[in-house]
């Protein structure tokens, strides 16, 4: 282990801190032997109970191993999140490894390029929010609360990065290349940051969603919202609110929506729009000889970066 290897930091949520830190220690993303003692004694003794600082209703803990100038390690919890630190090369098996062994709901790791946000550019990536940090090298996603966070599970199919499926339903993506430097890195990383964060052009669904201009249309005591669409192309703004109304448990009009169906006057309009709305599993449905016919999109995935398809096995 090299002093100039950047510390990389998972951080997650979802899960009771000190099981979170536990496992981490268990997969060694965090050392087995007992936290240093820092100048201000915050860490204690190496006999102190240490990991019981992390156990609920914790506000704040913190531990670390080795000495500011050369950080080996670290565990902290705050703002709702608990961030893992380690001192490693970013090594795409190795960390998914350990990640499966984390217990988490949503997980982000970064840190592998930290210049990013204190070179020249200053690039700061959108986020998952509620703590979470900019985008980096990975986020994660396990069990159906979390993947609800998403317009659709489809959408990690289709997105501009590398997918992991894992067991445990775990699904984490893979930004850039971990062995990439710098700037190729960033230049991987910056399309997948956008449609995979909270902005108008993403596919994730913060808590507390704000709406600017929910879709309106034609709805029917089975949930279904039907959108009629005629000289106008949709804009990814309005589509993450239709995927929003999906998973919405505060009181909406017209009523509870079970699903969404786009329907195009001219079908030629239907086929322009058609990618979009498979990836977000919102139904596209067309007028044809004046009958309305469903249009299947599932097989217009958008082409792979090149980087994707490179071997991860290092």
């Amino acid at each position: 282990m090299t002093d100039s290897l950047p510390l990389m930091l998972l951080t997650a949520n979802g899960a009771p801190p000190d099981e979170m830190v536990a496992a981490a220690v268990t997969c060694g993303w965090l050392p087995a032997r007992p936290p240093d003692p820092d100048e201000d004694g915050e860490n204690g003794g190496v006999d102190d109970d240490w990991l019981g600082r992390f156990t609920p209703p914790v506000v704040r803990a913190r531990v670390t191993w080795g000495p500011d100038d050369a950080r080996e390690a670290s565990a902290v919890h705050g703002a709702g999140v608990t961030v893992l630190g380690r001192r490693a090369a970013p090594r795409t098996p190795e960390v998914l490894s350990m990640m499966a062994a984390i217990p988490f709901e949503e997980a982000t790791v970064t840190g592998v390029h930290p210049e990013w946000r204190t070179g020249p550019e200053r690039y700061r990536a959108p986020s998952l929010g509620g703590g979470m940090p900019s985008h980096g090298w990975l986020c994660a996603f396990r069990g159906p609360r979390a993947h609800r966070r998403l317009v659709s599970r489809r959408w990690l199919d289709w997105g501009p990065w590398r997918l992991h499926r894992l067991p445990g339903d775990l699904s984490v993506v893979e930004f850039h290349d971990p062995v990439a430097d710098s700037a190729t890195a960033l230049a991987q990383a910056r399309p997948g940051h956008e449609t995979l964060g909270i902005t108008d052009n993403g596919g994730y669904i913060q808590p507390d969603f704000a709406y600017q201009d929910p879709p309106r249309g034609i709805w029917d005591d089975s949930g279904l919202l039907k959108v009629i669409v005629h000289g106008r192309q949709l804009e990814p703004r309005e589509l993450l609110e239709a995927c929003a109304l999906r998973i919405e448990t505060r009181h909406v009009e017209p009523g509870p929506i079970r699903q969404l169906a786009y329907v195009f006057m001219e079908e030629s309009q239907a086929e322009r729009n058609l990618q979009a709305l498979a990836a977000r599993d919102l139904e596209c449905r067309a007028i044809r000889d004046g009958r309305e016919i469903v249009l299947d999109g599932r097989d217009r995935r958008p082409p792979r970066p090149a980087w994707v398809n490179q071997d991860v096995q290092r």
